[in-house]
């Protein structure tokens, strides 16, 4: 595609200390149509993933991850107690034991430890072991005592240009944040380890799990493993063995990765395991509410979100699906209530009928009772007489019973592909139930582990996933994150701090390879601004899930009582808001649903690298103080949302005099190579420019704006498939009307691209490299013209539609002089028409409502 630009009509850019402003933002858009037989084709480079080798006592892993080391990379102390593991070049594992035996079993933080060898070297004698990367120089002294490693006979210095004499004991006080368990009635929580320890800050009995980030900016950090669970070699189903303990005195892991901080996201992914592809309707709109809904009611809530043109992708069942009757407290239930949904069969053949992906909430402490429909079947695979009305206990220690209920109970609500698509596990009964010992050994842990396995332990393909709360470091293998009942024991749950700090909450998780949170994203009805804003920050989020928990927090009514008119309940029916609000929660909303090939590309960049997709400043700014700016307060509330893109969502009420809300973040410089330069505010098109120590900008906003910034010169793919009557279930299919935002560049002769990957979002043949790659390369001639190519995916799989149309976006651009598509001129639109060809809209830039 060749674009022509006028000099003459090229927007004015007026350059200026802090903006370059563009007086409007506005797009040109090229549409075209192309089939697979005649588009150029991309040969992207495919290969084995990293860990894909001989599995070693794992089980039924995504991968067939190898725990033994390489013995190349192995080097034992003289004096046989310590062993140490040069993992890479800057990950290394130290090992200490008084019995001369070390510990090979996987842990269930770190799974992976057969490595290629790194370049290192060893020097040893009778008093010393030396072992030198190209980064770490490590130093032990044989013989020294028997207390294991100390101050006294290890040390550790890091080489480069940040150095580090580290030494056991040291206190870390560069340590950053990371993840805890969830958010159950704490409200704003500090993530300070120390300080949840010292406080024994619990919540449902359970321990937080708070972990540290794999990095610090002291420039390392040390992981001890040595209480975590171990799993057995010899299960085929990688059972953990928690009456046998690690074999270590002393269990460490070394990240000496100075300030660069994805050097260690990307090492920890190489041990710790890879974050799975999570099925791409999981970045579109999830709805569910605790109510006593039956088959009219829940059909009703599809068909508003249909009649409002609001996108919906996901719907789960709250605690209303299941029966109660033998749960003495009420939670617990394996089988679906009649009473409620009598025909919930046709119920969920007509939401899958609509590309709807279905989950259904469950709290398993109680077991599996005799009133439950498949309770024979469950008891007798668990060894009990069905005769005797016992029930199979809860545990997650006994394997035979807790498969009993996996394979019995739970997944004939997944059979045929009919019905429920994975779970929701709302374990929040304690962290020594069914059999576990506490902290590492958590029910949390292994109820998410056991069910995101369940399709590889049975043979399947089905690409498998949960819901639930963070269990303990490793944990991201089995996403994605449920933060819990937000303030829930608080007496104004839904307020503006809960909102500032659910944003800090998630760029922080990404620190350990936990950034797919999903947070409840309410409503609060009796403050449409603040439920206006909540909905903005979850469309910008991990997970856009609507939730309210309704029949929870006692009989909840409608609190509308009439058109416009709020009360104090929450309901996530956002149709129901007062109208200029749900107009900013729909564009939200739309804005989202745009977004799902660049939020898709992002989850497969996760997998590949072990990199969130919600990530902190300071990931890519470390040297940086203003990096690291945004705190459990919302001050300078701001993250990456993927590689392009900074949202910094609004989480303060306007001012009542302007009724605009005022924000102040911290734009990071633009010091990569794409030809940027700049920043562009997509709600005014401004592009700001930024010295080499960043700018920290203050701006106001309305309530229809959420601030965003995408690199100048980047490439934002967006999906166009979103139109009136068909929102339902869009972001399970393949795109079919593919687009591309064309963001300005500094350099007038840059060349940029970016690449969609597709795969059938269902299975894991992704791993088998059953993906398709879409490349789009815009390169700038001077200013006068940009020529546009477009390279399709290799091979045209059968779920890819047989005819795509493209759209190309050049935002901030003239009107073109002509458009030529290999060679051959179309004509402009001037009806923005929905057929090749181009037209220029002065009225909208990205992300500016419905693209049709």
């Amino acid at each position: 595609v060749q674009v022509a630009l006028p000099m003459a009509a090229l927007l004015e850019r007026r350059r200026q200390t802090m903006v370059r402003a563009a007086p409007l933002a506005c797009l040109l858009a090229i549409c075209l149509l192309a089939n697979y037989a005649s588009a150029a084709r991309l040969n992207p480079s495919r290969g084995r993933h990293a860990g894909a080798r001989l599995g070693n006592g794992v089980g039924p892993e995504l991968l067939p991850y190898d725990p033994v080391a390489n013995k190349a990379s192995v080097v034992n102390s003289q004096d046989g107690k310590a062993r140490f593991t040069v993992l890479t070049g800057r990950l290394i594992r130290l090992e200490y034991t008084d019995t001369g035996a070390f510990e090979d079993r996987a842990s269930t933080a770190f799974v992976n430890r057969n490595l290629g060898t790194p370049k290192f070297g060893v020097q040893q004698d009778n008093e010393t072991t030396v072992i030198k990367t190209d980064f770490l120089s490590l130093t032990y002294k044989e013989n020294s005592n028997d207390e294991g490693f100390t101050a006294a006979n290890l040390d550790i210095k890091t080489l480069g240009d940040f150095q580090v004499d580290w030494a056991p004991g040291m206190q870390n006080t560069g340590a950053l944040p990371g993840a805890i368990k969830s958010l159950d009635g704490l409200g704003v929580q500090t993530l300070n380890c120390t300080v949840i320890e010292e406080q024994n800050i619990e919540i449902h009995h359970e321990k937080l799990h708070c972990n540290w980030a794999l990095f610090s900016r002291s420039g390392w950090t040390v992981f001890d493993d040595t209480p975590s669970p171990m799993i057995d070699p010899n299960d085929p189903d990688g059972w953990w063995q928690l009456d046998q303990p690690n074999a270590n005195k002393q269990d460490w892991y070394f990240f000496g990765h100075g300030l660069d901080y994805i050097a260690a996201l990307r090492d920890y992914r190489a041990v710790g395991g890879v974050i799975p592809m999570l099925p791409r309707q999981v970045f579109g709109t999830w709805w569910t509410r605790w109510f006593n809904y039956n088959t009219n009611g829940i059909k009703d809530v599809v068909d508003n979100f249909r009649m409002y043109s609001l996108p919906l992708d996901v719907l789960v069942y709250d605690m209303n699906w299941h029966t109660k009757d033998g749960s003495p407290d009420g939670w617990t239930g394996y089988s679906w209530d009649e009473r409620v949904l009598p025909n919930h069969q046709q119920l969920n053949n007509w939401l899958k009928a609509q590309d709807l992906t279905l989950s259904c909430n469950i709290h398993d402490n109680e077991g599996v009772g005799h009133l439950e429909h498949r309770y024979e079947a469950t008891a007798s695979a668990a060894g009990i007489d069905p005769s005797t009305n016992a029930t199979v206990p809860f545990s997650v220690a006994n394997k035979t019973l807790m498969l009993a209920v996996e394979d019995q109970a739970l997944n004939p609500l997944k059979a045929n592909g009919s019905a429920i698509d994975f779970f929701w596990i709302d374990w929040q009964q304690g962290g020594k139930q069914g059999g576990a010992l506490g902290g590492r050994s958590n029910p949390t842990f292994w109820l998410n582990k056991v069910r995101c396995t369940d399709a590889k332990r049975l043979g399947s393909q089905e690409r498998t996933m949960v819901l639930g709360r963070w269990g303990g470091l490793g944990n991201h293998r089995y996403q994605l994150g449920f933060s819990g009942d937000i303030n829930d024991h608080q007496p104004t749950p839904l307020n503006w701090d809960a909102l500032a700090y659910q944003p800090y909450y998630s760029a922080s998780g990404s620190t350990v390879s936990y950034g797919f949170w999903s947070h409840d994203i309410l409503t609060a009805g009796a403050d449409p601004e603040l439920s206006l804003r909540w909905v903005q920050w979850g469309a910008n989020s991990g997970v856009m899930r609507f939730h309210d928990r309704g029949l929870s927090s006692g009989a909840c009514n409608d609190p509308f009582k009439v058109p416009g008119q709020t009360g104090s309940c929450e309901i996530d029916l956002i149709w129901k808001q007062p109208y200029q609000y749900f107009q900013g929660m729909r564009s939200a909303l739309h804005r989202r649903s745009a977004l799902i090939p660049y939020l898709y590309n992002a989850a497969r960049e996760a997998f590949d690298t072990g990199i969130s997709l919600i990530r902190p400043l300071y990931l890519y700014h470390s040297e940086h103080d203003l990096a690291y700016a945004n705190n459990m307060h919302g001050d300078y509330t701001s993250y990456y949302l993927g590689p392009d893109m900074i949202v910094a969502p609004v989480v303060v009420p306007v001012n009542k005099d302007t009724n605009l809300a005022s924000t102040t973040i911290w734009l990071p410089p633009r010091d990569d190579q794409s030809g940027g330069g700049f920043w562009v505010e997509t709600s005014t098109g401004n592009e700001i420019s930024v010295p080499a120590n960043g700018s920290v900008v203050t701006h106001d906003w309305d309530i229809t704006e959420i601030p965003t910034y995408v690199k100048g010169g980047a490439i934002l793919p967006i999906s166009l498939d979103l139109e009136p009557g068909r929102t339902i279930g869009r972001a399970a299919g393949a795109y079919e009307r593919l687009g591309f935002e064309i963001f300005p560049s500094q350099d007038p002769s840059a060349t940029r691209s970016t690449l969609v990957y597709e795969d059938d979002s269902k299975t894991t043949a992704y791993l088998d490299n059953e993906y398709g790659i879409t490349k789009v390369t815009a390169a700038s001639n001077g200013g006068s013209s940009v020529t546009i190519t477009l390279e399709a995916p290799k091979k045209p799989y059968k779920w890819m539609p047989q005819m795509r149309e493209y759209v190309f976006l050049l935002v901030n651009s003239a009107p073109a002089t002509s458009v030529k598509v290999n060679g051959k001129a179309v004509q402009y639109d001037s009806l923005k028409l929905r057929q090749a060809g181009y037209h220029y809209d002065g009225s909208r830039g990205p992300g500016g409502g419905f693209p049709w």
